[in-house]
């Protein structure tokens, strides 16, 4: 068992800190889904160096409810995440996945106001999506204030722990 544990240990990446982050506006994020702007760092003392570029991000910790339904991938799982979120029964079916969606407008709404100042996140850069043509990594995201949006999220009820 612990050569199991020393294996996967080792096989974790470390996580990178990058600071003074910025959300890009687009009309397809949601409460835990979103993209920034990563500022340039040249070489420092601290060894840390990172471009400037935009990523889109994935916040590792909460699943907020999806805020659209594009296709039928997003209709089974709105249908879903309201049954875990125990919602489901909530009125007729048409209603209670308008109040999923709802509380995965509020996560998009409050994901905007939370990161209006600059941010910081900390990623290994693994792809949360494992698509060829669009990556997506994790973050664990700390607003300007200092707290985790993922626990703000989950405390508030707009997300479940992830």
């Amino acid at each position: 068992m612990v050569f199991v544990l020393m294996a996967c240990a080792s096989q974790a990446a470390e996580l990178k800190k990058i600071e003074n982050c910025t959300l890009v506006k687009t009309d397809w994020a949601d409460g835990d889904s979103f993209r920034i702007q990563i500022p340039e760092k040249p070489t420092s003392k601290d060894g840390l160096v990172h471009k400037a570029r935009e990523i889109t991000v994935r916040l590792y910790g909460a699943d907020c409810i999806e805020s659209k339904i594009n296709d039928e991938t997003d209709g089974r799982r709105v249908r879903a995440q309201r049954r875990y979120f125990g919602i489901s029964k909530v009125g007729n079916a048409r209603e209670s996945i308008q109040l999923a969606i709802d509380y995965g407008t509020k996560a998009t709404e409050e994901t905007r106001k939370l990161l209006e100042k600059p941010f910081t996140i900390n990623s290994a850069f693994s792809d949360a999506r494992r698509h060829p043509d669009f990556k997506r990594y994790y973050a664990f995201v700390v607003t300007a204030d200092g707290k985790d949006l993922a626990a703000l999220f989950v405390s508030n009820g707009l997300a479940l722990p992830f």
